[in-house]
């Protein structure tokens, strides 16, 4: 056959035919294709290269770009076989990575698995202790209160029978008769009401257990720590003992509307209600209360320095210390009725005040430096601020109208303000101190809990539940709580970081 090759088939392969396919110049009938323009991207024959492509400066033989070409694609080839080593390299890596996470996973539940029956086989070794312990108590008092409540029925069958006969003797009987048997009578009698008293004074066995409904909860937020995220950090307050700020001389039921404590670790409770200030002191686990009577009925309390104390009252506060007794040493006169109070400096105090809404800053003469009531666009910062804490310079204000926490610094610009989302949203907020690392105690009354807030103004956690908290103090490791008529509650804190 003319100008045809022929190929055996069963070599013929994709890479043999493009080597054995001849290319000729569509212009230029039977002229090869030589040469090949750049500029132009195209295969071109000599007569072309001297006509159509005549100002094309960038033409080379095909054979020389063929090998540029080659020399691209085997550099293509080596970036490629560099690729498929980087992706074996990854994908092993990746299989790898993916083991130990399904091992860790795995690690993880037998973890949380094994914590969990261990707490499940306490509480059940616990329950079974208490289960018998009570068995064993009552399994002899109630058989004795059983044949006790008996022979308390034979005692009143027989007096019952005795008031019969008493009644025959005196209505029907002979005088002989009733003489004979009236002493005999009379005697039975008394040997029977005294067997009456004895049986009737049995005292009641003593409880051995009470579950206590917030010792349960408290149990309940420590399980809550279990699991807890990594990185965060949880803190949890747990119910030690109670306190009644009651003593003598008071007139209604102590109001305690805010708490000091002091660094010998002395509490110093302010009552409203009995218009005094209550000094608790302790001495290993025995305590005293001093009273110091005031003339208004004070609201708030700061620490100034180690032994003494600004109180708020009625157009005043009062300069109070607690060395070896409580000590009235100045009444400062204002011009509003202040309720919170903190301390800026030890002569600085920022006063909250209800009519007008607002936080003053006045020195210890009581004379105001600053008042903060709007923020920059001339808005009303409060409406009704009540307790105040000092952060880091900057003043928290909990206002319980707003149901919000606000922080200003002592120029009056808004640095936060906390509301709570979903149901942490808060409700009532009222007394709050501040811990050493700036973070923020606060307590919600209608929502019966204690938050803890970042200095940022974020929520950290829950640190207390189940109860109507008013005003809150912190001493080194312990939370002292007032309730509404319920004294002081003591909870230490617990404090849990996973890393």
């Amino acid at each position: 056959m003319h100008n045809h090759k022929m190929i055996q088939l069963d070599i013929l392969t994709p890479v043999e035919l493009m080597r054995n396919r001849k290319r000729s110049c569509k212009t230029h009938t039977n002229k090869s294709l030589e040469l090949f323009c750049k500029e132009h991207n195209q295969a071109i024959c000599a007569d072309c290269a001297s006509t159509s492509h005549q100002k094309c400066a960038n033409v080379s033989s095909i054979a020389n770009v063929a090998e540029e070409k080659k020399r691209m694609l085997k550099s293509a080839e080596k970036t490629i076989r560099e690729g498929i080593e980087k992706c074996e390299e990854s994908s092993q890596r990746l299989k790898s990575e993916g083991a130990e996470i399904a091992e860790v996973k795995k690690q993880t539940v037998e973890e949380i698995d094994g914590a969990f029956h261990a707490v499940s086989d306490a509480l059940n070794q616990r329950k079974k202790k208490l289960m018998k312990d009570i068995s064993t108590h009552f399994s002899k008092d109630i058989p004795q209160f059983n044949d006790l409540a008996k022979r308390m029925e034979k005692i009143k069958g027989a007096m019952k029978a005795n008031t019969e006969f008493i009644a025959e003797l005196v209505n029907n009987a002979s005088d002989l008769d009733l003489i004979e048997n009236a002493d005999r009578i009379r005697h039975q009698t008394d040997i029977m009401l005294q067997q009456n008293a004895e049986v009737a004074e049995t005292p009641k066995p003593k409880m051995l257990v009470k579950m206590d409904d917030l010792s349960v909860k408290n149990f309940v937020e420590l399980v809550s720590l279990l699991g807890a995220e990594v990185g965060s950090t949880q803190v949890k307050g747990i119910l030690v003992k109670k306190m009644t700020t009651k003593m003598s001389g008071d007139k209604a039921i102590p109001d305690i509307r805010d708490i000091v404590v002091m660094d010998s670790g002395a509490l110093l409770a302010v009552d409203n209600k009995n218009s005094c200030v209550k000094g608790i002191i302790f001495k290993g686990d025995q305590f005293s209360v001093q009273r110091l009577a005031l003339k208004s009925q004070p609201w708030g309390g700061a620490k100034l320095q180690d032994n003494m104390i600004a109180v708020t009252g009625l157009k005043v506060f009062y300069i109070i210390s607690l060395t070896e007794e409580l000590t009235l040493h100045n009444t400062v006169h204002t011009r509003k009725d202040y309720w919170g109070i903190c301390a800026l400096s030890p002569i600085n105090l920022a006063c909250s005040c209800k009519y007008p809404p607002c936080v003053d800053i006045v020195d210890i003469t009581g004379r105001r430096l600053r008042t903060i009531e709007q923020d920059q666009f001339g808005n009303q910062l409060f409406e009704m601020p009540g307790y105040l804490g000092n952060l880091g310079g900057r003043i928290v204000v909990s206002d319980r109208s707003k149901k919000a926490l606000i922080c200003v610094d002592q120029l009056g610009e808004v640095v936060f303000t906390y509301t709570g989302e979903d149901d942490k949203a808060l409700q009532f907020p009222r007394g709050l101190c501040i811990d050493r690392y700036n973070r923020i105690f606060l307590a919600d009354h209608d929502k019966g809990c204690v938050y803890l807030i970042s200095p940022e103004g974020n929520y950290l956690c829950t640190v207390i539940s189940a109860l109507k908290p008013r005003t809150i103090c912190l001493g080194s490791n312990t939370l002292y709580v007032s309730m509404e008529g319920k004294g002081i509650t003591f909870f230490n804190i617990i404090e849990i970081k996973t890393t």
